[in-house]
């Protein structure tokens, strides 16, 4: 119960059904969130926390098919709508029910649940890490090869097929889409480096890990009307994180840049927006470019990556159906694709300002290599 009142602030709340009980889950949730008089309210209150925290969000297991029990999905469906069964909403607090989803590519685990759990959830969940190598050698964050760069490219790639494929299998039973698919683990995952506890999974942000971030944002906005909730594993000093930390010493990392950078499509309706077939030379087999649209209001938001290592991406964006009177450009690069911001150097790679030129409806943009940029266009001028 003390663990619950540190952590009960936490909007997303994850349940681990292998380890826990009925009862203890129920009682928990009743703690954090009951308004009433009972004796789980009333121990909160004794603790010092009169008000009931919100818990808009709740994962009833984690990983079931691994490490959060090994289980079948057949079997995980039946626990789901067991402990489902107790997790009430008191006062004004609606859960977010979340299940426990696939791993990547198993299709078989969401077409179960969709089948035998099906709307009493409101999210699936889905876990995809894109690594540079095979699980053993996933190579090391801060020296990536070419060949490194580009299996983690496609690793990201990788994405867009696992989304499409586990949303068309969830529109056979949920043709309305009122289920979410919840990406609530991804990022890119590589090798300790040398000196690195293991555990710990602390790991360099680099521009490789800001390219892949981007084209993985630029896919969730194309998919946003299914995918409605999507977090990288974790925020701070582990995996793909947005900020580290030394000391009481932060720095940004350029995942963070990326982040700062799309938040203009917060709020906005996703545009539609088509490229070229091009491919990089290095690696013909992947697309050069990864774009996203929105439009809010006045504003139209254009968000691009230029996968390649070596070669400029010059784009002419034909604009329809809205009528840009300004553009302006921010931009992600670096000399490198291996750089990072450090705690000696926290600058290194930071958003700037980019020409880009709008003639009509068309409009123009040169992006170097390894880069990312976010261009705002207005419909007023005076903007």
């Amino acid at each position: 119960l003390e663990f619950c009142e540190l952590i009960g602030a936490d909007p997303y709340i994850n349940g681990n059904v292998g380890s826990g009980t009925v009862k203890e889950m129920r009682d928990w949730i009743e703690y954090m969130t009951f308004d009433g008089k009972s004796p789980m309210a009333d121990l909160r209150r004794k603790n010092g926390r009169e008000e009931p925290w919100k818990i808009p969000f709740f994962g009833i297991g984690n990983e079931a098919w691994g490490c959060g029990g090994n289980m079948r999905p057949e079997y995980y469906a039946d626990e789901f709508r067991k402990f489902n069964t107790y997790l009430y909403n008191y006062g004004d607090n609606k859960v977010f029910r979340i299940a426990s989803g696939a791993s990547d590519n198993d299709y078989n685990w969401t077409r179960t649940l969709m089948d035998r759990i099906g709307k009493r959830m409101d999210g699936i969940a889905v876990h995809h890490y894109s690594v540079a190598g095979p699980w053993e050698d996933k190579g090391a964050a801060l020296d990536p090869t070419e060949e490194r760069w580009f299996k983690s490219i496609k690793s990201s790639w990788w994405m867009e097929e696992l989304v499409s494929r586990h949303s068309a299998i969830m529109d056979e039973f949920d043709p309305d889409k009122k289920i979410a698919l919840v990406v609530d683990e991804w990022g890119n995952w590589y090798d300790p480096a040398e000196g690195e506890n293991p555990a710990f999974l602390f790991q360099q942000s680099t521009m490789r890990d800001a390219v892949t971030a981007a084209c993985t944002l630029n896919l969730f906005q194309r998919y946003s009307r299914r995918v409605r909730m999507a977090n990288l594993a974790q925020a701070v000093n582990v995996l793909q994180a947005i900020l580290l930390t030394e000391g009481a010493a932060l720095l940004k990392t350029p995942t963070y840049h990326v982040f700062d950078l799309y938040k203009g499509h917060q709020g906005g309706i996703p545009a539609k927006i088509t490229c070229d077939d091009a491919r990089t030379n290095a690696a013909p087999q992947l697309p050069l470019l990864s774009c996203s649209a929105s439009v809010s209001g006045n504003t139209l938001t254009l968000t691009a990556v230029n996968c390649a290592l070596d070669e400029d991406a010059e784009l002419a964006v034909s604009i329809e159906g809205f009528a840009g009177k300004h553009a302006s450009a921010q931009i992600l690069f670096a000399d490198s694709c291996r750089a990072a911001n450090t705690f000696d150097a926290p600058e290194i790679v930071r958003l700037q300002e980019h020409p880009v030129r709008l003639e009509g409806s068309l409009l123009h943009l040169t992006l170097p290599p390894c880069a990312v940029a976010a261009v705002t266009v207005c419909a007023d001028s005076s903007v």
